[in-house]
């Protein structure tokens, strides 16, 4: 965007550009010139909310390949902390909520 807005506003250097920001374009660029530095800007900003969109959607795509895995600690069941005190003949395993 720089390189653009310096030729289409030869008199202002980078650096004041840059200082001014977005909303500093009107006092510091002509009237004549402002029209097409306000479109350049406008113009690098739909591009960078594009390049965010898309990385955005790469990001998505690339976390469906990585497997989930549940890192919660797993309580071994045994015949104290069973509600139904049938038979037990090896431990099992139980998701507890809240554990």
């Amino acid at each position: 965007m720089l390189p653009r807005l310096t030729t289409l506003a030869p008199t202002i250097s980078e650096a004041e550009l840059l200082g001014v920001g977005a909303t500093g374009f009107r006092a510091l660029v002509s009237a004549s010139a402002l029209p097409s530095v306000l479109e350049e800007y406008a113009s690098s900003l739909g591009k960078v909310f594009i390049m965010s969109a898309i990385l955005a959607a790469v990001a998505s795509v690339s976390a469906l390949g990585v497997e989930w895995k549940n890192i919660k600690k797993v309580k071994v069941a045994t015949r104290t902390n069973v509600e139904d005190k049938g038979r037990l003949d090896e431990p099992t395993t139980l998701h507890l909520e809240g554990q």
